[in-house]
C-alpha cells in the first residue's frame, strides 16, 4: 500500500528560501538533481534518513516538506521507480504545488540524520 505522506528535502541555503507557512499557490523550487532528472525526487518516511545521510550529510539544517501523497498522486503523475540499490522511490513528473503540501519544517541534524529522523517519528511529525 502507498504511504499517506511523502517528503521532499531542501538544503537551508540562500538558494532555497522556502516560506513557512507556505502559500497554497506557492510552487516549490526544483533543485539541480530534479532539473537534471526531469522529475522531483521524494522519499517516504522509511527512506528519509537514508536520503538525508546520502545526499545531505554535509548540511547542518534542511527544510523537510511533508506532502499529502493521496492528493498529489490523484492529481499529478507520481511514479515509483527503481534506483541503483534496487529500492523504488516516488518521483513526481510535475511541479510541486503548495496545495499538496501539509507542512514545512526546518530541521537541524542531531548527531546524525538517522537519529534526527527517529526523533521526528517519535514526535509524530514524520509519518508513513
Amino acid at each position: 500500500s502507498f504511504p499517506k505522506f511523502v517528503y521532499k528535502i531542501y538544503p537551508k541555503t540562500e538558494e532555497f528560501q522556502i516560506p513557512i507557512p507556505h502559500p497554497l499557490d506557492y510552487t516549490f523550487p526544483q533543485d539541480s538533481l530534479d532539473k537534471n532528472s526531469g522529475f522531483f525526487h521524494m522519499s517516504s518516511q522509511d527512506q528519509l534518513s537514508g536520503t538525508l545521510s546520502l545526499f545531505f550529510d554535509s548540511q547542518e539544517t534542511v527544510h523537510l516538506v511533508k506532502i499529502d501523497y493521496d492528493r498529489l498522486s490523484k492529481a499529478e503523475t507520481v511514479k515509483w521507480e527503481l534506483v541503483e540499490d534496487g529500492s523504488t522511490f516516488p518521483h513526481l513528473y510535475a511541479l510541486l504545488d503548495g496545495k499538496y503540501v501539509t507542512d514545512v519544517k526546518v530541521v537541524n541534524r542531531a548527531t546524525n540524520w538517522v537519529d534526527t529522523a527517529e526523533k521526528l517519528i517519535k514526535d509524530g511529525w514524520l509519518e508513513y
